[in-house]
């Protein structure tokens, strides 16, 4: 297969995928057909059944999709000098996910839930710790010295609100998110990074700063 053949294969797989999120937004898993997949994608009834063996496999390859979507989006660190403001880049990288996305997952999550597996739940969870764990590294030290709790605390509470960002994405208006996340940032701000991983001076002085809350 040349390079364009497999461009065209691949963005087809992917057209689907994107399809199947959007039937689940708007009719939840109950109305995920392969008839109606196709329909919304636009292509024949048979390329679903090509690149997906059963519902199943589709599900797991949507799932699959929204994780890397997650990840890519979670896993470059902000520029942020202090612990609050890099909270509110995690805040603000979360909800920049489309809700059908948030949607998606969620149906995926509880269905595989509901079917006596919470795996992929586990991994799911973990997975966002460890994202989280990674970006607050460089405060690792600050949150031990300082907090109730230490750097697994605040990894823990950091977690939880990536988390429950999800959950009230799907109907608090942003701002009043924000705003509870920008309490977050205003207690968590003066937790000082650590001075081996300090950022580069430039960088710090464009960096933003939590705000107080209004």
């Amino acid at each position: 297969m040349n390079r364009e053949s497999h461009r065209r294969t691949n963005d087809t797989r992917r057209t689907l995928i994107e399809a199947t999120i959007s039937v689940i937004a708007q009719r939840g898993l109950a109305g995920v057909t392969t008839r109606r997949v196709a329909e919304v994608a636009g292509t024949p009834l048979g390329s679903v059944h090509y690149w997906f063996a059963s519902k199943e496999a589709l599900l797991d390859a949507v799932a699959a999709h929204v994780q890397h979507a997650t990840d890519a989006g979670l896993g470059t660190p902000g520029s942020g000098f202090d612990l609050g403001a890099q909270v509110g880049w995690l805040f603000d990288r979360t909800i920049e996910m489309p809700l059908e996305d948030h949607l998606a997952m969620f149906e995926i999550l509880a269905h595989s839930v509901r079917r006596g597996g919470t795996g992929l739940a586990d991994a799911n969870h973990e997975r966002i710790r460890a994202q989280a764990a990674q970006l607050l590294e460089p405060w690792r030290d600050g949150a031990d010295a300082q907090l109730p709790g230490g750097f697994a605390a605040l990894v823990t509470l950091v977690h939880t609100t990536i988390i429950g960002t999800w959950f009230g994405h799907f109907s608090a208006d942003t701002e009043t998110l924000r705003g509870g996340i920008r309490l977050l940032g205003a207690l968590l701000r003066d937790v000082p990074r650590d001075a081996a991983v300090a950022p580069d001076p430039a960088v710090a002085a464009d960096a933003p700063v939590a705000p107080d809350p209004a």
